[in-house]
């Protein structure tokens, strides 16, 4: 989750108008697994919660729950598209942003289990570039510290610098160096281990470290360990010359704070192809992943559990139920029990992604619009959602 500068430049120029002409048939779907929706004993309190959040402001919206029951139910809502007039479907890929870094941990604990690394190996013993001798502390910080963000390790994704590129010269196109390059030379937030404090650049370099393990792209890591393995078809890493797949639902943002959105395509298309947030994906896939994670189908126990070990975080980082981490994981107290997952959030997606293991149950939502009133919005369906799902 990056922090948002709003910055009211350039927007008169956007707007919601078609970027191209599109049809439905050109929003492919990719939907992997059958659900219950139809015959969910839920269904209809679900759908009515949900169509009524669109009409206060969301552009669309995107889910798939499972509760206790052992109910599947994929919804959807809105437009995927606006000026083409596209619905929104279930098999309609979203970016997820930050909950790409569960899946990038994933990949770190593959690396481990294979015996290229321990996560409590100093990270400058496995990965090099000018990178690692221009951001202070990277060689000093560990595996684990990068996992679980006590590293230090200065934010590339400081709003004063990085927002500012991506609002002033749109749909920039930067190469992950020059995005690190942003945190050469700064300050650590504090010394490695001493305490939380979140970071992009760990994430950015933990997909860097796997691909030198592997010596293969992320993308191609993703789709040979996890995806084909799964069954997932969905999943989409892009390039950074071609970062947003085809039949694309589109995001937007309010920058303003009026209720007029535009197409923020020309923002969030700096902010992909990395690993800490760079992955377009189906929500019943998504659900899928984080399930079959926990269903140690991906993978052994013993790294589930290394990844699930937790500490508090500190009072200035809780938030939306969010008040431990793991390595990977964002570890959520709510009054119905404990979620596994994460938050993502680029200008233009919203996603929350919840797995509850000791009720088998799952809330898994993206929401194509950003502002700071759908941002309050985002965590109010979440609260009417689990009221719906574990209540009887």
């Amino acid at each position: 989750m990056k922090k948002i500068l709003y910055l009211l430049v350039i927007t008169g120029t956007m707007s919601c108008q078609p970027l191209e002409e599109l049809t439905p048939q050109d929003f492919t779907c990719h939907e992997s697994f059958a659900d219950s929706s139809a015959s969910h004993p839920k269904a209809t309190e679900l759908e009515q919660l949900v169509d009524q959040f669109v009409t206060r402001g969301i552009p669309g919206i995107n889910l798939a729950i499972k509760t206790p029951d052992g109910h599947r139910w994929h919804y959807a809502a809105g437009k995927s598209d606006i000026g083409n007039d596209i619905s929104m479907l279930p098999c309609h890929r979203m970016f997820i942003a930050s909950v790409t870094k569960v899946f990038t941990a994933t990949l770190v604990f593959k690396l481990q289990e294979d015996g290229l690394i321990d996560i409590d190996d100093l990270l400058g013993d496995h990965l090099s570039g000018d990178y690692m001798n221009q951001i202070k502390n990277a060689k000093k910080v560990t595996i684990r510290q990068m996992l679980n963000h006590t590293s230090g390790l200065y934010d590339y994704l400081d709003p004063l610098k990085y927002e500012l590129l991506s609002i002033n010269e749109p749909y920039l196109s930067m190469s992950i160096a020059e995005k690190l390059a942003l945190a050469y030379g700064k300050a650590p937030n504090h010394p490695p281990g001493e305490t939380y404090a979140y970071s992009n650049t760990n994430f950015t370099l933990l997909g860097l470290l796997v691909e030198q393990k592997r010596g293969a792209f992320v993308g191609d890591l993703l789709q040979d360990q996890i995806f084909a393995p799964l069954g997932i078809t969905s999943g989409y890493f892009g390039t950074v010359s071609h970062p947003i797949p085809d039949g694309m639902t589109r995001g937007y943002v309010d920058f303003h704070g009026n209720g007029q959105l535009v197409d923020s395509e020309f923002y969030y298309n700096n902010d992909l192809a990395t690993g800490d947030g760079g992955l377009a994906i189906t929500m019943g896939d998504l659900a899928y992943f984080l399930e079959s994670l926990h269903n140690e189908s991906v993978l052994s126990a013993e790294s589930l559990a290394e990844m699930k070990v937790s500490f508090e975080i500190p009072e200035d980082w809780k938030g939306f139920y969010h008040q431990r981490n793991g390595q990977g994981f964002e570890i959520y107290e709510t009054p119905y029990g404990t979620g596994y997952g994460h938050l993502g959030s680029i200008t233009g997606f919203l996603t929350v992604a919840w797995y509850f293991p000791d009720q088998d149950a799952s809330l898994v939502y993206s929401i194509n619009g950003f502002s700071p009133h759908i941002g309050e919005l985002r965590e109010e369906i979440a609260d009417q959602l689990l009221k719906i799902i574990f209540e009887n």
